[in-house]
Parts: structure tokens; C-alpha cells; sequence
């Protein structure tokens, strides 16, 4: 492995040019951002995934809904489908995207769009509907458009100033770039996280005194959801198969190690479309046990009719802050 990054390393430098070549163009306002007549935010970060975006857009959607008619706009990540189109809850997730099909399911009320052109989607979005606020998720490299807020998000298993470029780490930009953040939030710190680890990373991160800095786990459910309501304590030192087609399975995974679960794992890559050939392997293994997955991979795994198919949902849980952070997010759009 160590071979493979030293040769790919040339090839980050090549990357860190054409990236950083682009935000000074952008920075010097010779490629203009393009505003939006209603305020929009962005969730991103500065590494291809795993650091928690969709979980974040479904908090600030469960805490902003009953004030604001928000709506939703994603690239949709390798979906199958092109150019500007509207979520529906009866779509196949394969062809619009992940993400926009997970963030839809979750908040059936709201509008969720997908289009590779954030301004683009964004206009249709407000002359189609009744919107004063637009959601980017995953959109802080998408500099077209003009943002009111721009929250980042970086794992704290995998924090940006301790990553490198692609391909040689897993950084889309310098990490300097952070600096355009409004709000940075490490994401998914461990349960014993506490006052030291957070100001160790703070001294490292050094915000900007424009900037706020939060810090969040993941919360588990209590309930499986799927084929039945089954309580996670039901599992407990039981046998299951973990099947799994995200950036980061890791906390998953310890979670499920230090409830005394034991597990077979399937692990496939992130927005990993399924097939029946998988679909066989994995009921080869399970020898009729439970199988547990992400929310995610339940809406595709559910279409091969699988008995004891369940999945554990999640959702942030903000280590003090939340209402410093809901107040920000509030205090812009007013």
C-alpha cells in the first residue's frame, strides 16, 4: 500500500494545482459565484465522504421545517438518471441518487432535488415551488453557486489537517480551504469524547474568529426497523450478519462490537448498487439469522424480498452547542 501511495503521490501534486488554481480564480472573483434569490446552505467537507452530511441535512430539516419552506437540492452522486429531476418516495434510489432518496424517505413532506448544475437546479427549484430556503448537500466545491452558510463537517476518525490530497489521501481541496467555512462540526467523536480531546482539536483546527466550531456523535436507534420492530437490545450477544455500502462502516461496527454483537460482515463500497449475485452470497451466510445494515443499503436490499432484513437508523446528537448552532443557522437567514 505504501508503494502505491508513494507513486500516486505525483499525481496529488498535479491535483493540488488545478484545485487550488480554481478557488484563487474564484477568490479573486474572475469566476464568479452566482447568488440566489432565496437563502441557501451548504453542508460539505473537504473529503470525498463519510463525514455525516446526510444526517446533518436531516437535523437541520427536523429543526427548521416548521419555520421555513425548505427544499433540498443534491448532485445525486452517481445516480443513474441526468439533469434536473424531483425526488419521489417510490423511486428507485440506483436512479436518483443515495443521498436525495435516503434525505426524501426521511422528511416525505419536504421537496428534494437532484442536478449535477446547482444553479441551474436551484432556479427551477424556486420558479416550481414555494421555497425560502434551498439545502445543498454536499456542495462546498460546487463554488457556482452563492451560499448564505457554509457548514463543513470532518470526521473525527479521519480529521482534514491529518489528511492529503487525492489520490494520495482523501482531500478534494487544500486543507487551507477550510477557511471559507462559516461553521465547522467534527462529526461522529467517540462516547468518552471530552473537554481536552475538543480543545486539542480546536488548537489544531485554529478557526477564524468569524468561525464557530461544534462538535456531535452519532446516535444509534434504540428500534430496528424493517421486515418488524425488533429492539437493539434484543440482539445483544447474539449472531447477525452485517451487511454495509458506506464511506465508513468503522463506528457501526465498534458500536455494534461494544454491545456484544457478533457479526459476519459484508462490506461493499459506498453507493454500492446491489445484485443478486450478492444478494445470494450474503443469504448463503446468514443461514437465516438476522441480517442488519445501514438505512441507506435497506432501501436497496429490500427490493430482493429479503426475510429478516432489518436496518439501525441514526441521527446527530450535538456534544452542547445545538442551540448556539440552530441560532447561527437562524441568525443568517434573517
Amino acid at each position: 500500500m505504501s508503494v502505491i501511495r508513494f507513486l500516486v503521490f505525483p499525481l496529488s501534486i498535479i491535483f493540488k494545482f488545478v484545485t487550488d488554481l480554481r478557488n484563487k480564480l474564484y477568490d479573486c472573483n474572475f469566476l464568479k459565484s452566482e447568488k440566489i434569490n432565496v437563502p441557501v446552505i451548504s453542508v460539505g467537507n473537504l473529503s470525498t465522504g463519510g463525514t455525516g452530511k446526510t444526517p446533518m441535512v436531516d437535523f437541520i430539516i427536523d429543526n427548521l421545517k416548521r419555520d421555513y419552506n425548505i427544499s433540498v437540492l443534491s448532485r445525486g452522486y452517481n445516480r443513474k438518471s441526468k439533469g434536473f429531476i424531483e425526488i419521489k418516495n417510490s423511486d428507485n434510489p440506483s436512479i436518483v441518487g443515495d443521498e436525495p432518496f435516503l434525505i426524501k424517505s426521511n422528511h416525505l413532506e419536504v421537496p428534494v432535488f437532484a442536478c449535477e448544475d446547482r444553479v441551474e437546479g436551484a432556479k427551477k427549484i424556486i420558479s416550481e415551488n414555494n421555497t425560502n430556503l434551498i439545502l445543498l448537500d454536499d456542495a462546498f466545491q460546487h463554488r457556482k453557486i452563492s451560499r448564505n452558510l457554509d457548514i463543513v463537517l470532518t470526521d473525527y476518525n479521519n480529521l482534514f489537517y491529518k489528511d492529503y490530497l487525492l489520490p494520495y489521501g482523501n482531500l478534494r481541496e487544500s486543507r487551507n480551504n477550510i477557511n471559507r467555512a462559516d461553521v465547522i462540526i467534527v462529526t461522529k467523536c467517540p462516547l468518552d469524547f471530552n473537554k481536552a480531546d475538543a480543545n486539542k482539536i480546536k488548537n489544531q483546527i485554529n478557526p477564524k474568529k468569524i468561525q464557530t466550531l461544534f462538535f456531535s456523535q452519532i446516535k444509534y436507534s434504540e428500534i430496528l426497523f424493517g421486515f418488524k420492530e425488533v429492539s437493539f437490545k434484543s440482539i445483544k450477544n447474539s449472531k447477525l450478519t452485517l451487511v454495509t455500502g458506506i464511506a465508513n462502516s468503522q463506528p457501526l461496527k465498534e458500536y455494534l462490537k461494544k454491545n456484544n454483537v457478533i457479526f459476519n460482515h459484508f462490506e461493499y463500497p459506498d453507493h454500492y448498487n446491489y445484485s443478486r449475485i450478492d444478494v445470494n452470497k450474503i443469504l448463503a451466510t446468514s443461514k437465516n439469522n438476522i441480517i442488519l445494515t445501514t438505512k441507506k443499503d435497506y432501501y436497496k436490499l429490500s427490493q430482493f424480498k429479503i426475510d429478516n432484513l432489518l436496518y439501525i437508523d441514526i441521527e446527530v446528537k450535538f456534544l452542547d452547542g445545538k442551540q448556539d448552532f440552530l441560532s447561527t443557522i437562524k441568525e443568517v437567514l434573517n
